[in-house]
Order: structure tokens, then sequence, then C-alpha cells
């Protein structure tokens, strides 16, 4: 039976390696779910980059930005994309498909005041 637990991330960067997120779950074949808000530092063009070494998909405002739930791998299946956002709080959903063997997922913006390669963390991702 699949079970369910809670836990907090300061940042989309992640390298799980062998691993998984909580010490009960199965090492292979486990799902995760973040869930928190971007506050957007002024409204400007912002790019996102997303690499992962198993499945995922990030919703920003309620729309898919990035849907790669059978990535390529680490650089074969980095994916970028661009929105425009005004200054504010942006609800962030992110969803992540271990497929067995190695688990890493990493997502980075830029745009703005944010400089290039900025991982998405604090003091930028909130929880709800």
């Amino acid at each position: 039976a699949a079970g369910r637990g809670w836990g907090v991330a300061a940042t989309l960067d992640k390298d799980y390696g062998l691993g998984r997120p909580l010490p009960w779950m199965h090492h292979n074949r486990w799902s995760a779910e973040w869930r928190g808000v971007l506050q957007v530092p002024e409204t400007a063009d912002y790019a996102f980059y997303a690499q992962c070494e198993g499945g995922l998909r990030l919703w920003l405002d309620g729309e898919l930005l990035f849907d790669n739930e059978h990535s390529a791998g680490w650089a074969a299946g980095a994916q970028h994309a661009g929105r425009t956002l005004a200054a504010g709080p942006h609800p962030l959903r992110m969803e992540f498909q271990d497929r067995g063997g190695r688990a890493a997922v990493r997502v980075r913006w830029a745009g703005g005041p944010i400089p290039p390669n900025t991982v998405i963390g604090f003091p930028h991702l909130r929880k709800f």
C-alpha cells in the first residue's frame, strides 16, 4: 500500500541519488509533490529551466510550464520556458516521479533582478 508523508524543501534542487525523500518509502518508483508560492520580485520577462532524472511536471499559476514525464536524462531531457510575470505571488506546483535508478531534480530561473542559473528557492519560494 502506498503511504503519504510530508516535508519542507527550501529549494527545487535535490539529488536523491539511489535514495528517496522519506526513510519509509520504497527506493524505486516513488513520487513526490511540491506546492508553494513563487514570490516574483518585479514585473519582467523570466526564463525557467528544468532538469531531472525521472519524470517532472511543473505548473505556474495553474498553467503547465513543464511536462517531462519521461525525461531523456539529466542533460538530454533539459527543458526551458519563458513567461512574463507580474510582481507578487504566483502559485507553483511540481510533481516528480522516480523511474528507478538515480533520482534528481533542479529548477532554475532568471530575469528581472534574478541572476542567471538561480535555483528556485528561498526567499522567492514560500509555503502556501
